[in-house]
């Protein structure tokens, strides 16, 4: 596993130009950044350690081009390799699925590569996207700019939840995208409060029919999230697609039945429904 991992990284250096910044420089972070992530997964020292490191090291910026498009990346954060060709490659022929492409949502936007792909590659008419962290929600910004897609896709920069409020917000300065919502702190270097809305709330009548395709990963708040648009889940049209990241997939499965999706597949941690009704 960790041979195929190391080999599919090596691909994606390969084939990524660097089109701002330094080549030479992009390679020793971009793999200083992996072993970073590597090294402090599942041990908590280590993982302060390396935190305390970053905060010092400098941190240039770079502009990358690979097969999901152009991105502004950062040294020291794990957007190096999740703005990449092999990223969730498995996953992306979902976004073919949906009978019509009218309306992505991305939830847990991130860097936008799904935004990005759904507008460039797979011909949804626009999208919605979704980043409650302000300095990732910049860098999406510049994203969709890079890839001429400012004008097909609108950035919300707020949660998304069961209902309207605020709510503590945490971050690892090593995955700056993976922020979460949640009520106690981990070990983590950053935390600051965000707003939080419903897609319901959000979205007028017209755009609920429209949605073609919804993609959560909000890093354990799923089911807050799916509880916060249930009207959009009913309007939503037959053939239309939810793509999930979760841990509770048997709960999601049951929460969805009630608007006619049903499960039908799996990778990992990756759901997908489809609407059959």
């Amino acid at each position: 596993m960790f041979y195929k991992k190391i080999t599919a990284l090596q691909a994606e250096y390969t084939n990524t130009e660097v089109i701002m910044g330094s080549s030479l420089v992009f390679f020793i972070i971009f793999w200083t950044t992996k072993a970073f992530s590597f090294l402090a997964h599942g041990n908590t020292l280590l993982e302060r350690v390396i935190h305390f490191i970053i905060r010092y090291l400098p941190k240039p910026t770079f502009v990358i081009k690979n097969q999901g498009g152009i991105f502004l990346v950062d040294a020291y954060d794990d957007s190096m390799t999740i703005c990449s060709g092999y990223f969730e490659k498995e996953l992306r022929p979902w976004l073919a699925l949906p009978t019509s492409r009218d309306l992505f949502i991305d939830i847990g936007a991130n860097r936008g590569i799904y935004s990005i792909l759904a507008c460039t590659q797979y011909g949804y008419a626009k999208a919605l996207a979704f980043e409650p962290n302000q300095e990732v929600a910049t860098v999406l910004k510049e994203n969709l700019t890079l890839n001429e897609l400012a004008e097909k896709v609108t950035i919300h920069t707020v949660a998304l939840g069961e209902k309207m409020g605020e709510a503590p917000f945490t971050v690892d300065p090593l995955h700056k995208g993976g922020g979460r919502i949640e009520d106690t702190h981990r070990n983590i270097d950053t935390s600051s409060t965000v707003s939080v809305a419903t897609l319901d709330s959000i979205l007028d009548p017209e755009e609920k029919t429209a949605v073609s395709f919804i993609k959560i990963d909000t890093e354990g708040y799923e089911i807050a999230v799916l509880k916060g648009m249930k009207n959009t889940l009913s309007h939503m049209q037959k053939g239309s697609v939810l793509m999930i990241e979760s841990t509770e997939a048997a709960m999601i499965e049951t929460f969805l039945t009630r608007f006619q999706f049903k499960h039908s597949t799996t990778n990992k941690h990756d759901h997908l429904f489809i609407k059959h009704a």
